[in-house]
């Protein structure tokens, strides 16, 4: 029996399973937050997204989630910042009382599914999706390298542009300063 689990494709096909078993679906574009059950969607074309539902929603770092989810509910906060807010696995996680929350996720299509996913969220309206990139210039536009295969890793560099070659794609971005998306 412990050969059969130690075995790779039993173990994809048990994980393929617990999706289905969620989810109702061998393929979902969502799972539900391991911590929390709420549903967080994700591109099922990205492998970053895709890794999360293989994670049964986990997350790729829980001693971080339960990090944030301690610190929202104990320090009671005014205001909650999400700067690089990707899919919403750290946001979605914790509630947030009667603090404002601001998530920043300049990658259109990712910031598209974290609105979605916020929308179900008991506190969706303390919390802001602001699709754009976090800068010292207020109002500017900056270009943001996307690789649409894994939305973790965007970003701003050329030489990271240079490295990473055709994969990326150029989309141009609002720009916004922390000071100015949490001002009253």
């Amino acid at each position: 029996m412990a050969m059969l689990r130690s075995n790779p494709s039993v173990r994809r096909i048990h994980r393929r399973l617990a999706v289905v078993r969620r989810t109702g679906r061998l393929h979902p574009n969502w799972i539900p937050l391991a911590a929390t059950g709420r549903r967080i969607y994700v591109d099922r074309a990205d492998a970053r997204g895709a890794e999360i539902v293989r994670g049964l929603g986990r997350g790729h770092q829980p001693a971080l989630i339960e990090l944030w989810r301690r610190a929202a509910a104990v320090l009671e906060p005014g205001v909650v910042v999400d700067v690089g807010a990707n899919y919403g696995e750290m946001l979605l996680n914790a509630d947030y009382g009667r603090a404002r929350v601001v998530a920043v996720e300049p990658n259109p299509r990712v910031a598209a599914l974290l609105r979605r996913s916020v929308a179900r969220h008991p506190d969706r309206d303390a919390i802001e999706v602001h699709q754009v990139l976090a800068s010292d210039i207020d109002g500017g536009v900056q270009a943001l390298w996307i690789d649409p295969g894994w939305s973790g890793s965007a970003g701003t560099s050329l030489d990271r542009s240079l490295q990473d070659g055709d994969r990326l794609i150029e989309v141009e971005v609002p720009t916004r300063t922390l000071d100015a998306l949490t001002a009253d």
